[in-house]
C-alpha cells in the first residue's frame, strides 16, 4: 500500500540568483566545474572543497537530488564533518540528508528527510 505519492509532497526551492548578487554567497562542489541538475539546469561552479577553508563557511546548504553516488566521496564527508567540529550551520534539503546521514554527524540527532526512501528495505536508512 502506497501512503505517499511523490508528486503531491515534491517542493521546489528556488535559490534567486542575480548580477552582481553579493560574494559572500559561495558556490562550491568537490571539484569546480558545470554541475547539472535532475532538470538539466546548468550551474557553474567555481570553487571546489579543497580551496574554501572550513572556518570561513558560515553556513553550507547541500541541496536535494540523487546522492547515492556522492554519500562515499571522502573529500565531502571530510569537510562535512570539519564542519560540524567548527559548529558551523549545516542544512541539507529531501536527499542531501542523506548525505550528512552518511558523515555520521546526524548520530543520535531527530532531522528530516526524503520520505519515499524510507521502507524497510532501503539500505540507506541504516545510516539514520
Amino acid at each position: 500500500m502506497t501512503l505517499f505519492l511523490y508528486k503531491e509532497y515534491t517542493m521546489n526551492v528556488g535559490f534567486l540568483y542575480f548580477d552582481k548578487f553579493a560574494n559572500h554567497e559561495i558556490i562550491m562542489a568537490i571539484n569546480k566545474g558545470v554541475y547539472t541538475s535532475t532538470e538539466n539546469q546548468k550551474i557553474v561552479v567555481e570553487y571546489g572543497l579543497n580551496e574554501i577553508d572550513p572556518k570561513t563557511i558560515d553556513v553550507l546548504v547541500i541541496p536535494g537530488g540523487f546522492t547515492e553516488e556522492i554519500i562515499k566521496n571522502e573529500t565531502l564527508i571530510s569537510y562535512i564533518v570539519e564542519l560540524d567540529k567548527l559548529q558551523k550551520t549545516i542544512a541539507a534539503i529531501c536527499g542531501g540528508t542523506f548525505i550528512l546521514a552518511s558523515s555520521g554527524i546526524l548520530k543520535n540527532k531527530e532531522c528530516t528527510g526524503h520520505f519515499i526512501k524510507f521502507d524497510n528495505a532501503t539500505p540507506e536508512l541504516a545510516l539514520f
